[in-house]
């Protein structure tokens, strides 16, 4: 087994042990997130759903005393547009103006993705159902299960369209972002930055760890994603472009394929624990191995590229009534087996295996192209500021010992370097709720803030920042620290 270093950001980790603070005179936006739902979303003014609003209007009192500027919030697209075409707002409304009326700013996520089905989710809403049959007939589209990925055990994911049906839903993207825009218009300056939920989570990853495959949740490898018709055809056309001939395919694998359609994505791949198999055999960096991983997350990049570019075209356009806004979007820490063989962050998409510089600091340690999305996007002359958003930011290096093999506090900073390095705005996310009673995740999360390029902090979420003291006093320290955005 090849074995992988990791190192190098030891000396900015410990830098800040030695040092005044460099934090001085750095402004970070401060942030927290709602809850996924706040009582019934299909009926928000019901007298029954009373004594959850007071409870999150009290909430955003506490967090605007502390000096909390926005609130992020979750727009379901399985809520709002249940029926195709139909729209409905109630509950965005009412949500939307509590906000206002409360003196905090707004960051709505536009979330194409399932409520449900990852850690942390207390809702379901699934997506609406009409998206999975209603282009049954168009290219590649023979079924209900086209859309959706499907996993090298077989299993279908309908938390999310897969980044192989991106062009045929993206119309139907575009249609809830202009809809989006048109009936909050009036809400256009209390509108700090707009989120676009890029995959499973909202975040741009691929479902490896979800719960449809039950074997390969944290901290295993993950399971690919990429087995349905769509993908396997994509595969195909990708090696077939690099190729041109089935000779020349044969030659650099090392195959003896006898024609394009025994192309397929890897087999006998072994257990989610990589124990045997092929990336046991390190087949994963093999000729083969290298072109299968560029084409998966080459996949995933020209997936949020797309999402991005027209949520640009849409909310920048010249007469839009959110033109300037700065557009966001989150990758996922996936930061298990980071200390060992990465193939959790493989299997996610977040690095590949021909990469070169999975140890190099002046190269984010694989996330360079990924980084590089947000730089591409950022550049064009159209564009606002595209706005990076990545997650665990309260955790240590080797969180949950050795079976987890974390480096979580290390990518925290090669991703923030590398952002700096790319010219890209950076923010940070804490991953999960529950660490928030801790002053060590608090540690974490000021240490990236003060050493890093991470420019803003989003708390998850305003319950646990409203009702735990040590939160509540450890963001209010942090908030006045480094000053308002």
């Amino acid at each position: 087994m090849r074995k992988i270093r990791v190192w190098g950001l030891a000396a900015i980790l410990l830098v800040g042990c030695f040092h005044a603070s460099t934090g001085f005179g750095k402004i970070v936006s401060s942030n927290v997130m709602a809850p996924l739902s706040i009582g019934d979303v299909k009926n928000p003014n019901a007298a029954s759903e009373a004594a959850e609003w007071t409870e999150f209007e009290k909430h955003l009192e506490d967090a605007k005393k502390i000096g909390v500027y926005a609130v992020t919030t979750d727009v379901w697209w399985g809520v709002v547009e249940a029926k195709k075409g139909v729209y409905v707002w109630d509950y965005y409304d009412k949500l939307a103006k509590t906000i206002r009326d409360k003196k905090l700013k707004w960051i709505p996520i536009l979330s194409v993705h399932q409520c449900g089905g990852n850690v942390g989710d207390e809702c379901f809403f699934p997506l609406p159902k009409w998206i999975w049959t209603s282009h049954i007939g168009e290219t590649g589209i023979a079924n209900a299960d086209s859309l959706k990925y499907k996993s090298e055990y077989g299993h279908y994911a309908d938390e999310v369209i897969s980044v192989w049906g991106t062009k045929t839903v993206l119309a139907d993207y575009a249609r809830f972002f202009s809809e989006f825009q048109k009936h909050f218009a009036d809400y256009a300056d209390d509108i700090a930055e707009i989120n676009v939920s890029l995959g499973a989570s909202g975040e741009l990853r691929y479902p490896s760890f979800n719960s449809h495959d039950p074997k390969a949740g944290y901290p295993s490898r993950g399971a690919l994603q990429s087995y349905s018709d769509l993908a396997i055809a994509s595969f195909r056309e990708a090696v077939k472009k690099k190729y041109e001939t089935i000779e020349a395919l044969n030659k650099a694998w090392g195959f003896s394929l006898k024609a394009w359609t025994d192309v397929y994505p890897p087999s006998d791949l072994g257990p989610p624990d990589a124990s045997s198999g092929f990336f046991a055999r390190d087949e994963h960096f093999d000729p083969y191995g290298k072109d299968f991983f560029d084409w998966y997350q080459d996949s995933l990049l020209a997936h949020g590229e797309m999402v991005l570019s027209k949520a640009i075209a849409i909310f920048n356009d010249a007469h839009a009534e959110f033109q300037g806004i700065d557009i966001g979007a989150k990758i996922p820490g996936v930061h298990w087996r980071s200390s060992s063989d990465r193939l959790a962050e493989v299997a996610s998409g977040m690095i590949r295996t021909s990469s070169a510089d999975w140890n190099d600091d002046k190269k984010g340690h694989g996330y360079a192209a990924l980084v590089g999305l947000f730089k591409k996007l950022g550049d064009k002359p159209d564009s606002p500021r595209i706005q990076l958003h990545y997650t665990c930011l309260e955790k240590d290096n080797g969180e949950d010992g050795d079976w987890a093999k974390s480096m979580a506090k290390a990518l925290v900073f090669w991703v923030g370097a590398e952002a700096k390095r790319q010219g890209v705005s950076i923010k940070g996310e804490n991953a999960l709720a529950g660490p928030l009673a801790n002053d060590r995740a608090w540690d974490n999360i000021l240490n990236a803030l003060e050493w890093s390029s991470y420019s803003g902090i989003t708390i998850l979420r305003l319950k646990q920042v409203s009702e735990i003291p040590l939160a509540r006093r450890r963001y209010k320290d942090l908030i006045s620290k480094f000053g308002a955005p």
